[in-house]
């Protein structure tokens, strides 16, 4: 008997999250001390996910990443990532 290997849909196009924070988070000048905010909201879990990002990459790797597996439990808050990546 064998076992077939199981995939994980893709629920997102990350190509397509990149060009958004690069259009909603182009007046930010990331290297100069500044970051941006990154919030999801889930109504049916009643959770709110976080993130601040100095790095756009980094941003739609983990907006990817949520969107995909989702995050947290119900009627919590987290964050994405634990710090900005260069302070």
């Amino acid at each position: 008997m064998s076992e077939k290997a199981t995939t994980v849909p893709k629920l997102y196009d990350l190509s397509m999250i990149r060009k958004a924070v690069e259009v909603l988070f182009s007046h930010v000048k990331f290297g100069m001390g500044e970051c941006a905010e990154v919030r999801i909201f889930d109504k049916n879990k009643r959770l709110t996910v976080s993130g601040w990002f100095d790095d756009l990459e980094a941003m739609a790797k983990q907006v990817g990443r949520a969107a995909q597996f989702g995050v947290g439990d119900n009627n919590s808050s987290r964050h994405l990532q634990e710090s900005v990546s260069r302070l």
